[in-house]
């Protein structure tokens, strides 16, 4: 019987994602087409930290390196969630299991001791000191526990091989985790309105709504000397859109956070 531990599990989680080894083969070919638009560069890379007018065959290949440079910065930030939540999901099932299995553990004690009882309770009823329907209630009593044992165990079971899909392990094998559920407070050194100045900054939603508005910013100082004014224009609003979707992200984060703790 495989054990798995909580950290391995993890590890196999994330791995287990497809869509992580998609990023990972994206970002590596979005690499290889960067190191060839600087080569069709032939050198000329002009600093754009202020407003630049080139022409156009230029132009595409600075505003396709900078579209580059935002999608690697997204792509990697989209992984870290991906990983954040795989850990979350693989936290979820082993508390869930080792919840369950403990509630079960109780409820089996539980059936035990009613079934002692009813042996006791036949006895009485065969000497008339209870009556049919006494018996009737006890026996009915014991088939419900009976029945919540089944339910348990099942639902379980279905939790185990939710687990092994997430982890990629081959549908049949046994397996058993090794698990110690600790329960471990939240606690905020800053306060709740440091912590969320914190998330609202540094969460990787935010970090990819942030590359998004960097990206829209550099396009925008990109001019070509046969740039149309609407050009401009729709790269302004690009600027504005890209800004308010930063903007939502940190106040819907905030938000989350907020109810999160509330409801604490």
């Amino acid at each position: 019987k495989v054990v798995i531990t909580y950290d391995d599990a993890v590890e196999r989680a994330i791995k287990n994602t497809t869509s992580i080894a998609s990023i990972d083969d994206a970002v590596e070919l979005m690499e290889k087409n960067k190191e060839a638009l600087f080569t069709s560069l032939e050198g000329y890379y002009p600093y754009v930290s202020n407003d630049v007018t080139v022409d156009s065959s230029i132009g595409s290949l600075l505003s396709s390196i900078g579209t580059i440079d935002t999608n690697t910065k997204s792509y990697r930030y989209q992984k870290q969630m991906l990983e954040e939540t795989a850990e979350l999901m693989v936290k979820n099932y082993f508390n869930t299991i080792v919840t369950s299995e403990n509630a079960l553990e109780l409820t089996k004690e539980s059936l035990q001791l009613k079934q002692e009882e009813y042996s006791q309770l036949v006895m009485k009823h065969s000497l008339g000191m209870i009556s049919d329907n006494e018996l009737e209630t006890a026996r009915n009593e014991i088939t419900k526990m009976m029945s919540n044992v089944t339910t348990a165990e099942l639902t379980i079971d279905n939790v185990y091989e939710s687990l092994a899909s997430s982890i990629g392990l081959a549908k049949g094998t046994e397996f058993e985790i090794d698990y110690n559920l600790e329960y471990e407070p939240f606690t905020m050194t800053t306060g709740l309105e440091g912590y969320i100045n914190v998330k609202t900054e540094s969460d990787p939603s935010v970090m990819v709504a942030k590359a998004n508005l960097e990206d829209a910013e550099y396009q925008k100082k990109i001019s070509l000397y046969d740039t149309e004014p609407y050009s401009y224009l729709s790269k302004e609003n690009n600027v504005n859109s890209a800004d308010r979707e930063l903007g939502d992200t940190q106040k819907n984060l905030r938000t989350s956070i907020t109810n999160g703790y509330n409801s604490i």
